[in-house]
């Protein structure tokens, strides 16, 4: 009796692991051959959980944590391994410009003392420097 009941939870083990392994970890939908040509099915390869999601749900998932200032991890919720920055950068492509802008929004909003001036560098000013005549 025991070792049928052990081999039913190996099963579901079993079942489980193929489920996530055909579902992205993100919006649980199942992985279609198209996902598969088009490349939007990836594999999060540098936290070596191996993880796997649609390219758009990853894409979402960073740019949620860059708006929060928070490290890049697995979108997984019980995972939350950290993403290599090679990895999220291969993702990101033609939404870079974008991702860079919100972190040097988050940055500037952490940092009251810099400032960006008009030709785009940023500055050091002390509290009480800035004459805006």
């Amino acid at each position: 009796m025991m070792v049928q009941g052990q081999r039913e939870m190996e099963i579901m083990e079993s079942f489980r692991k193929q489920e996530e392994y055909e579902k992205c970890i993100v919006c649980r939908k199942s992985f279609t051959k198209e996902d598969e040509v088009k490349e939007n099915k990836i594999i999060i390869w540098s936290t070596d959980c191996m993880h796997m999601t649609h390219k758009k749900c990853f894409l979402a998932h960073l740019f949620q944590l860059a708006k929060r200032s928070l490290d890049i991890t697995c979108p997984k919720e019980e995972c939350k391994k950290l993403v290599s920055e090679q990895e999220f950068n291969m993702y990101l492509g033609d939404q870079r410009e974008e991702y860079d802008k919100i972190i040097l929004a988050n940055f500037m909003k952490e940092n009251p003392d810099l400032v960006r001036c008009n030709c785009g560098n940023i500055m050091y000013v002390e509290q009480g420097q800035i004459d805006m005549n």
